[in-house]
């Protein structure tokens, strides 16, 4: 018996990993979900800062926030968090 609660608690653990945080996505602005898909698509803050108008500063500014939020410690790190929890798609 303790076996197949086991069981479905690490199906259910698995079900859950892979549904979207829509927690997340709210607490994003939608700027820094901008500046994060540029970055799950391998650019640099100054090139995102081109694509969108703006000077790389800004841009740095807006993915160290989107970080903040997530509570994760690097850009790249918080591009892959938000591409797997479906909150961009890159």
């Amino acid at each position: 018996m303790a076996y197949l609660i086991s069981a479905q608690f690490h199906f259910e653990l698995h079900r859950l990993a892979l549904v979207p945080s829509r927690r997340a996505a709210h607490l994003l602005t939608p700027r820094q979900l901008e500046c994060l898909t540029w970055v799950a698509r391998g650019k640099t803050s100054a090139e995102i800062g081109e694509i969108l108008g703006c000077s790389r500063y800004t841009v740095d500014y807006h993915i160290e926030e989107a970080m903040e939020a997530l509570n994760i410690r690097s850009r790249t790190a918080a591009a892959v968090h938000a591409t797997v929890q479906g909150i961009i798609k890159p």
